[in-house]
């Protein structure tokens, strides 16, 4: 469960964006987990051609560290995305790379219950993500957040313009998210249902 209180949707920390290098105007997609297979971040990679052709404002932070992060790397350098993509490595101040993403995605192959989604959900984030057992109990799709198939860059590519194209739309996904995580999965709630069991 999350701990409510320590999550503000208001909070808004320019510390990463500047850290970086990326403006505050620059639109900032971000995925977090460990560099492993099950992450699916590859999609997301290969989506990003097709998302800067629309939109070239954009940047891709990928916060994590694990045994597949010099293949994403390459990757990142064939399609020629080096200006596009930032790979930070292990962060601790998840809440505040958060607060100022626009977007968060989820692109994974397999997941048990992820904690990164009720976090974004916690910061009233719009999120897209995989339609694969776990998240599927966390999202409901077009209203808290935006599914996909997994492994479908071009799926992702569209939702993703989708949000960044449908401002109002992609606030209203982040507004139901945090009531979501305030009626399902506040950490109260959590230990509440547990009980019962």
């Amino acid at each position: 469960g999350i701990e409510l209180d320590h999550y503000k949707p208001e909070a808004k920390s320019a510390h990463f964006r500047n850290e970086f290098d990326i403006s505050a105007d620059t639109k900032l997609v971000g995925s977090i987990g460990r560099m492993v297979w099950q992450k699916g971040f590859e999609f997301l990679i290969r989506a990003i051609p097709e998302i800067i052709d629309t939109v070239p404002d954009m940047k891709f932070v990928f916060v994590g560290e694990g045994p597949l992060k010099p293949e994403l790397e390459g990757l990142v350098k064939r399609l020629g995305l080096k200006d596009y993509v930032v790979f930070t490595g292990y962060r601790k101040d998840i809440k505040e790379i958060l607060s100022t993403l626009d977007l968060l995605v989820v692109p994974s192959l397999l997941e048990g219950f992820p904690m990164i989604i009720l976090e974004a959900m916690a910061m009233a984030k719009p999120i897209i993500a995989t339609r694969i057992n776990g998240i599927t109990e966390q999202i409901t799709d077009q209203h808290d957040g935006m599914l996909v198939p997994m492994e479908n860059s071009v799926e992702l590519a569209k939702a993703v313009l989708h949000c960044v194209n449908n401002r109002s739309f992609a606030n209203q996904m982040g507004i139901c998210a945090r009531e979501t995580v305030e009626k399902k999965f506040s950490v109260e709630k959590m230990a509440s249902a547990t009980e019962k069991l």
